[in-house]
């Protein structure tokens, strides 16, 4: 790609898109991320340089989805946070570095979930969310505990129709 910036809005979606290589070196898009759709994307290597996007950055739809790796270096959402109806995805390892979600958060929506996620625990730096907060209908999530750093909430608290969950003791740090 050359450049580091998008000013604008980003959507990735299609039948045939297997890699998002061309994407490599991209360090901030001002606008959404939107990653929908796609039933030949496996992984989202290529994203590995990406640090902020200034919009909203949603990962749904992607039937063959499995591992979000090599996305490690992203550390600020301006927008809204959604990621659902990823049925192959079980851990969200690749987002090790996020520390802000400027909006909602978004781990399932309304009746879809993830449902072979199992593990969101690569989220131990995620500190502010500044909207609602909600995991719901992940039937396979166990393991929350990389929430134990996650400072402020500032909308609803929602975590539930996750039937494998059986804690959410972790959220000690939780203020507001």
């Amino acid at each position: 790609l050359g450049c580091t910036n998008i000013e604008g809005n980003v959507i990735i979606s299609g039948n045939t898109i297997s890699n998002l290589n061309g994407l490599t070196g991209l360090k901030t898009i001002g606008g959404n991320l939107d990653i929908i759709n796609n039933i030949s994307l496996s992984n989202l290597a290529g994203l590995d340089s990406l640090q902020t996007i200034g919009g909203n950055f949603i990962i749904s739809e992607n039937v063959t989805l499995i591992s979000l790796s090599n996305h490690d270096g992203l550390k600020t959402i301006g927008g809204v946070f959604k990621i659902d109806r990823n049925n192959l995805l079980t851990n969200l390892n690749g987002l090790e570095e996020l520390q802000v979600v400027g909006s909602d958060f978004y781990i399932g929506y309304a009746s879809y979930g993830n449902y072979h996620l199992t593990d969101i625990s690569a989220l131990t730096n995620l500190v502010y969310i500044n909207g609602s907060f909600k995991i719901t209908n992940n039937q396979s999530l166990i393991n929350i505990s990389g929430l134990n750093e996650l400072i402020t909430v500032g909308g609803d608290f929602y975590v539930y129709n996750n039937d494998s969950l059986s804690s959410i003791d972790y959220f000690s740090s939780l203020n507001n």
